[in-house]
């Protein structure tokens, strides 16, 4: 059998050509006509059968071919719609826009059909297309194009009832061409939000005639090359035979019939198999008649039986296909029930989830680890039952499988109980993709690991607090080996953790100088269980601290160990130390407190001595007649008295007892008397020296606490020279007028004019790592016995109250310099205390005066002093005595003058009596304390005047005038 596919090597042209030769011998008349009537017989019928037989093969191919076409259209627009609905159930609560903005939805609604065609998603009561592949017609209803697409809107409108429906339709391309096209549009079965989703898939026609065309075209080639072989025959037959016309018109006749049984009935047999096979193409029957012809018709019907072939063996090769689906639908089914089985009995939590976060399907296992029913997890998103804080961790493993970058992620995150309870789980995730790569769904191993979780931060929180606690922990072996410590330990010796690590109690505890002393402890130890104890261990550097230590002893499997928890109590140590130096000094207070309060008393015995010298150094320098060398001798007595009235106000300011006020104060007298005081007291080694600026401004201040300053670093600098075989004190006092930047370090000192003063020595200095302590409250260097380590912190609190700072200069073994500034006294100050005039002649007065004082001595003096001044005294040494005289006629006195601290009655107690009896009798109030308070609270009892002792005869002459004279409100005097 020869190739089927080869070119015929014979010809239909031949076979007649021989023909005719061999009835050339009839008539050339009958045989040229016989030819003509044949040629266009044969050109007519012949050519009309061979025409027709093409035709209704060419139909019944077409026919065929559209049905598969329509059918297979159909079958693919079901399988979108199938897919939609799925989609749509895992998918319920959600809007359009989101439906849209899903890429999975946007891949499974628009999809290829064939090779030309295309699907898209509308809704079927509305027509608005929701998912195409062209956006521009995206969320337009597709009645626009009504009027511009007649064809398309007829086959298109039946669909928005929402039932199946399909047609052909003209199309209108962009460069205007018209193509024919035919369209399947299929329900969706789930409704969304109400409305039924039409799936459309549509494909041009041109696509699936392809086959029919080709054989269009061989059909039409056929008809050509016999329509010319006819036509070529008939002239060649009519110029050749024309001799022979009669024979010509008989062969001709029998020929054209022979002609007509040679190729007509061949044909109709090729259509009979078509026809058989179009019925049922399945079967593909045996081969067709006329393979072995070389001609034309067996060129075609080798075609035919080529394509015949081809058609079966697709179909052979469908139903193949269409076997293995179901063996592999049937193993799927198989193979799902057993992951089913598996999954929902597996002990271990397992979900599904889609790429999209949504869950798809959980088992029992997981269900309980959350509390949650299974319908109450399937469809929801993920993150509700996912920690917010694990939320970004989540999507970044998500992310990680989707990439490809991970095949599997292992994570552990809380996650949400249904009750709001936070559950600790390992999760295990995989992603499962299809045949084509894409992503399907992810599936996770949930293991609940809450009770380890909380059992792993326990043992970090107890190895937390074991490392950040403010005691040194070491665990130690039976032999001393230490096996662990923490931060503090290696803190507290110095060492590195591994070097700590390395080494035994004997290396860092000097108390176990030989093993022995270990071992007999250790036994000790293991005895009692736990034990305290004191020790000094070396540090790394060698330096030694003291420490106490809590150890306590272990058996764990079989093999002992013990704790030691170290302290240490240097602080403890240097506290308690300090307590004991506070206590010494609050006793030195005490008894510092218990000096000022005798000293208190002496003074106010000596003041009442001194007032007697006073009063009556007054009366004797008033006598008449007395000699000028005796009269000086009283102005020495009366200057000496008031020397001396000053030191009685030091004493009482030593024990607290006096008011320290500031006044208008000059230094010069001051720093002189110091210096003179110095190099009377100090040894002879010592040089004062003493440099007093002429224009040296007054300054506002205490003066007793102004020399207290000087003083205190005159004996500071002394002590700074003992050890010196010679030394130098330098006392300098100067003006200085400081600027703002030069005070910048002094914030809360206004620039202007200062009183500069320098104590300067030639001592030890001052080292510099106790040069800022030197101002602190019992800070001192000096051995015990020989400081209170009060004296600078006394100077600095003077200074700083009165306005002032100090500067500091000192080079160790070279001297030290303490530089005080104080603010100078403004100019108004110095005019408010300006000397008093010249003393007047004594004021003097008359009527009976009370005077009362528990000293005898002082109250003569005082009747000769009121007896001077004109007044009739009547002394009292009893304040009730002078109370019940005063009672017995109050109206015989014109005043009275008391002492403050008497026996039985003070004075102030005696003036309110006396004022209860008699509102309006002036009474001169007299005490040796300067009490700004007990001023204040005499006059508003009512006390007329306030004088301080020693009494002077012209402080007593001016208060009894003044009140005498006036009708004044009670006025203090100085």
């Amino acid at each position: 059998m020869s190739d089927p596919c080869s070119q015929p090597s014979g010809s239909i042209t031949a076979g007649l050509r021989r023909s005719m030769l061999a009835l050339s011998l009839a008539p050339f008349l009958a045989f040229f006509v016989i030819t003509l009537t044949g040629a266009w017989v044969a050109q007519r019928h012949v050519a009309g059968l061979i025409t027709g037989s093409m035709r209704k093969l060419e139909l019944e191919i077409e026919r065929h071919a559209i049905k598969d076409a329509e059918l297979q259209i159909q079958a693919r627009a079901r399988d979108i719609a199938g897919e939609i609905e799925a989609i749509l159930k895992t998918q319920r609560g959600v809007t359009m826009e989101q439906l849209q903005q899903s890429e999975v939805v946007q891949r499974v609604a628009v999809q290829r059909v064939g090779l030309s065609g295309y699907s898209c998603l509308y809704e079927a009561e509305t027509g608005i297309m929701r998912f195409h592949p062209n956006a521009e017609l995206v969320d337009k209803p597709l009645s626009l194009l009504a009027e511009k697409l007649p064809s398309f809107w007829k086959t298109f409108e039946p669909s928005l009832k929402g039932v199946e429906t399909a047609g052909f339709y003209d199309w209108i391309e962009p460069d205007g061409r018209t193509s024919h096209k035919y369209m399947v549009m299929t329900p969706v079965g789930v409704p969304f939000a109400g409305k039924t989703l039409m799936v459309a898939a549509t494909i041009y026609i041109d696509e699936f005639l392809a086959h029919p065309a080709f054989t269009r075209a061989q059909a039409a080639a056929i008809e050509r090359e016999y329509s010319d072989f006819v036509e070529r025959q008939v002239l060649l037959s009519v110029l050749t035979v024309c001799v022979i016309l009669a024979l010509t018109l008989v062969a001709i006749a029998l020929l054209n019939g022979r002609a007509a049984r040679r190729f007509v009935q061949p044909f109709r047999e090729l259509l009979g198999a078509v026809e058989q096979f179009g019925k049922d193409p399945s079967r593909a029957g045996g081969p067709p008649p006329f393979l072995e012809r070389q001609d034309e018709i067996g060129h075609l019907a080798r075609t035919y039986d080529r394509m015949r072939l081809h058609i079966a063996d697709q179909i052979r090769r469908l139903r193949q296909a269409l076997v293995r689906l179901r063996e592999m639908k049937a193993e799927i089914a198989e193979s799902e029930e057993r992951f089913r089985k598996a999954f929902e009995e597996a002990s271990i939590g397992m979900t599904l989830v889609s790429p999209e976060g949504i869950v798809l399907d959980v088992n029992r296992a997981f269900c309980s680890i959350l509390g949650y029913r299974p319908e109450e997890l399937i469809g929801k998103p993920a993150v509700v039952i996912t920690h917010p804080e694990e939320l970004e961790e989540r999507k970044r493993h998500i992310d990680d499988l989707l990439s490809g970058k991970r095949s599997s992620a292992q994570q552990v995150r809380r996650l949400i109980r249904r009750d709001g309870e936070i559950v600790w789980a390992q999760i295990s995730s995989s992603l499962r993709r299809d045949e084509k790569g894409n992503p399907l769904h992810f599936i996770s191993l949930v293991q609940d690991i809450t009770e380890k979780k909380k059992a792993e931060d326990e043992l970090l929180l107890s190895r937390f607090c074991i490392e950040k606690a403010a005691t040194g922990i070491f665990r130690i072996a039976d032999d001393g080996r230490i096996l662990d410590v923490n931060e503090h330990a290696c803190r507290m010796l110095g060492y590195e953790r591994d070097e700590l690590l390395q080494l035994t109690v004997l290396d860092v505890d000097p108390f176990y100088d030989v093993p022995e002393k270990f071992v007999e402890f250790r036994q000790r130890l293991s005895r009692d269980g736990a034990a305290v104890i004191q020790r000094e261990i070396r540090r790394k550097d060698g330096t030694r601290i003291p420490v106490e230590i809590v150890v306590s002893f272990f058996v764990h499997e079989g093999q002992g160990f013990s704790y030691a928890f170290v302290s240490d109590v240097s602080d403890r140590l240097e506290a308690e130390a300090a307590r004991r130096k506070l206590e010494a000094q609050l006793q030195q207070a005490q008894k510092m407190e218990a000096i000022g309060t005798l000293a208190g008393g002496v003074a106010h015995d000596f003041n009442n001595i001194l007032a007697v010298i006073v009063g009556n150094a007054n009366l004797l320098e008033l006598s008449e007649g007395l000699a000028a060398a005796d009269r000086n001798s009283v102005a020495q007595i009366l200057a000496a008295s008031a020397r001396a009235r000053e030191l009685i106000k030091q004493i009482l300011a030593f024990s607290r007892r006096g008011v320290q006020e500031k006044i208008l104060v000059n230094l010069k007298p001051v720093v002189k008397e110091t210096a003179q005081f110095l190099k009377s007291t100090l040894p002879s080694s010592i040089e004062v020296r003493q440099h007093i600026a002429a224009d040296s401004p007054p300054l506002l201040a205490d003066p007793t606490q102004m020399q207290q300053v000087l003083m205190n670093l005159c004996t500071n600098a002394a002590h700074a020279m003992e050890d010196s075989e010679a030394g130098t004190i330098e006392i300098r006092l100067e003006p200085a007028r400081l600027t703002a930047q030069e005070l910048r370090f002094q914030p809360d000192v206004e620039p202007g004019l200062f009183v500069h003063l320098t104590v300067a020595d030639s001592g030890c200095g001052i080292p510099h790592e106790h040069r800022d302590r030197i101002f602190d409250p019992y800070f001192t260097t000096k051995p015990a016995g020989k400081g209170t380590g009060l004296g600078l912190a006394v100077v600095h609190g003077i200074v700083q109250h009165h306005g002032g700072f100090i500067r500091v200069e000192s080079t160790p073994g070279k001297g030290t310099a303490f530089h005080i500034f104080l603010p100078a006294a403004d100019s108004l100050a110095a005019q408010d205390t300006l000397p008093a005039p010249a003393a007047s002649p004594l004021p003097r007065g008359s009527g009976i005066v009370l005077f009362v004082d528990d000293e005898p001595a002082l109250v003569d003096m005082g009747a000769h002093m009121l007896a001077h001044l004109g007044y009739t005294p009547e002394p009292r040494t009893s304040p009730l005595e002078a109370l019940a005289a005063f009672r017995a006629n109050p109206e015989k006195f014109a005043a009275v003058v008391t002492d403050m601290t008497m026996p039985h009655m003070n004075g102030m107690s005696l003036a309110r009596k006396i004022l209860e009896t008699r509102p309006d009798t002036p009474i001169v109030l007299c005490t040796g304390f300067s009490d700004k308070a007990n001023e204040e609270t005499a006059a508003a009892a009512g006390i007329r005047a306030f004088l301080h002792k020693p009494l002077t005869l012209a402080d007593l002459a001016g208060a009894l005038k003044g009140m005498l004279e006036t009708k004044r409100p009670p006025v203090t005097t100085p």
